[in-house]
C-alpha cells in the first residue's frame, strides 16, 4: 500500500526523517503511517488548514459561539468550561437540581405525560416495527453468514450489492412507521410544551431561552441562509431537539420527552 498524505509529511518532519524520505512516503505500511502521525506531539497534525475558518465552520455547520464554547471546555480541561471540573472525562459535569416545589411538580408532569404518550406508543408500535424489521434483519444475517474467519474486509460484489439492495427495500416499511412515529412524538412534544407554557405563563422565559440558543445556530444543508440561520421552520425543529436534550441532559433521573420546552420555559 502506499500513502501519500501532506500529513505524514508533515510527522516525518517533526521526526527529523524528512530530509531522507522527501515529502512523499512511498511503500509504507497503514499501521507504520499511522505510529507517524499518534507519535509525539499532534500540533503539526491539529495545525493543517485545507480551508479558511468560515468556509470550515459552513462545511461543518459550527458557530462561532459554538467553537468559542468547544474551545473553553478544551481550555478547562475537557469537562466543561469550569476547571473546577478537571480533565476525567469520562464522567459529565455536574449539574444543578432543584428542589422546589415548582420543580418537583414540572417533574410530575413530565413523568404523568411521558407515561401518557409512550404507553400507548409502545403498546401500539413496538410489535409492528420488530415485525416490519424481520425482512431486512435476514438479508442482514446473509450478509453475516457470507463472511469467512479471518476476512479483512467485506467482499464489495454482485451479491453483496443485492443483498444489500434488498435489505433496503424490505425495510422501507419499518423506515415509514419508524418516522411517521417520529412525527407523532415531535406533536405530542409541543402539545404537552405549551399546554404547560401556557398555564403557568412562562412564554416570557421561553423567548429569553431561545434568544441564548440564537449564537449557536448555524444553516443546515436543505435550508441555508445568507444570516447564518436556516428557514424558520428548520429552526424550530433544531430548537426542538436541542432543548430536548438539553433539558434530558438536566433531569435528576427523570424520563423528560417533553422537557426541552419546560426547560426552555425557565425550568
Amino acid at each position: 500500500q502506499v500513502v501519500s498524505d501532506d500529513r505524514v509529511a508533515c510527522r516525518l518532519g517533526k521526526s527529523g526523517l524528512a530530509a531522507r524520505l522527501g515529502h512523499m512516503v512511498l511503500d509504507m505500511k497503514i499501521g507504520e503511517a499511522s505510529a507517524l502521525l499518534t507519535e509525539g506531539s499532534s500540533s503539526c497534525r491539529h495545525g493543517l488548514q485545507t480551508v479558511d475558518e468560515d468556509v470550515r465552520m459552513k462545511l461543518n455547520g459550527e458557530s462561532k459561539s459554538q467553537m468559542a464554547h468547544a474551545r473553553a471546555i478544551k481550555a478547562a480541561g475537557g469537562v466543561s468550561p469550569s476547571a473546577e471540573d478537571g480533565n476525567d472525562t469520562s464522567r459529565d459535569q455536574k449539574w444543578d437540581i432543584h428542589e422546589t416545589a415548582v420543580a418537583r411538580a414540572t417533574d410530575t408532569y413530565v413523568l404523568a405525560t411521558s407515561i401518557l404518550w409512550m404507553g400507548p406508543k409502545i403498546a401500539l408500535f413496538a410489535m409492528p416495527i420488530l415485525l416490519l424489521l424481520l425482512p431486512p434483519m435476514l438479508f442482514a444475517g446473509v450478509a453475516v453468514g457470507r463472511l469467512q474467519v479471518g476476512d479483512e474486509k467485506v467482499g464489495r460484489d454482485f451479491a453483496f450489492y443485492a443483498n444489500y439492495s434488498l435489505a433496503l427495500l424490505t425495510g422501507i416499511p419499518a423506515i415509514a412507521l419508524i418516522l411517521f412515529s417520529l412525527v407523532l412524538d415531535f406533536a405530542v412534544y409541543w402539545i404537552f410544551g405549551i399546554i404547560f407554557c401556557s398555564c403557568t405563563c412562562r412564554w416570557s422565559s421561553v423567548r429569553s431561552s431561545m434568544r441564548k440558543i440564537d449564537p449557536y445556530k448555524t444553516p443546515t444543508a436543505c435550508a441555508p441562509s445568507r444570516g447564518g440561520r436556516g428557514a424558520a421552520s428548520s429552526n424550530m425543529l433544531r430548537r426542538a431537539i436541542s432543548e430536548f436534550f438539553g433539558a434530558s441532559a438536566r433531569s435528576a433521573g427523570v424520563c423528560r420527552p417533553f422537557g426541552g420546552v419546560l426547560w426552555a420555559s425557565g425550568r
